[in-house]
């Protein structure tokens, strides 16, 4: 981890790829299962883990996005976690991510790159939602010394539409996500 004071820090992976337990194992859990408040729950599992992984569920999931906000907003969080790993970015904008979330000026319209030009093509990011997180982000570190600040780490491969239009031609991309290179095509 980035943080050298001797504290153990760990990584919050949020993914959309589901976690599968065995059934058995499954059932056998459910039948013992106690409520728990869920971000202290979250934040305890760092006791013993390095890295943490939330499943978003079907995407553009409100009632997920509402916890996953109050869970970065707690002020027990950036205590303990400090890279956030998300699927809903192209790390190709790696830099520009960085830039935003430590609050550098950076253009919506350079910030909105950083979803819409995914791999998933279609509009599955281009909800409100998947923004509202990275400003999430950039508001909790405003409060935060510089190294403490959380780092959003863009999980999705580093493509560019753009060359690989240029490379395979318009037929080997039926649905780009950036509506402007749809609509020029």
């Amino acid at each position: 981890m980035r943080h050298a004071t001797g504290l153990r820090y760990g990584m919050l992976i949020i993914t959309l790829l589901a976690v599968a337990t065995a059934a058995s194992t499954f059932a056998q859990q459910a039948a013992s299962a106690v409520p728990l408040e869920p971000v202290t729950t979250i934040l305890d599992a760092f006791r013993s883990h390095d890295i943490v992984v939330l499943g978003e569920g079907a995407h553009n999931n409100e009632q997920g996005h509402v916890f996953r906000m109050s869970l970065i907003r707690d002020a027990r969080f950036a205590n303990i976690v400090n890279d956030i790993v998300v699927e809903c970015g192209n790390a190709r904008y790696q830099d520009v991510i960085d830039r935003f979330t430590r609050g550098d000026r950076v253009a919506d319209k350079v910030l909105r790159e950083v979803w819409e030009n995914a791999a998933v093509t279609g509009t599955v990011w281009d909800v409100p939602i998947y923004e509202e997180f990275f400003r999430g982000v950039r508001a909790v570190n405003a409060s935060l010394p510089k190294e403490r600040q959380l780092r959003v780490l863009l999980g999705d491969a580093p493509i560019d539409w753009m060359l690989r239009i240029w490379k395979c031609g318009w037929d080997a991309l039926p649905s780009c996500p950036d509506r402007r290179v749809r609509s020029t095509g």
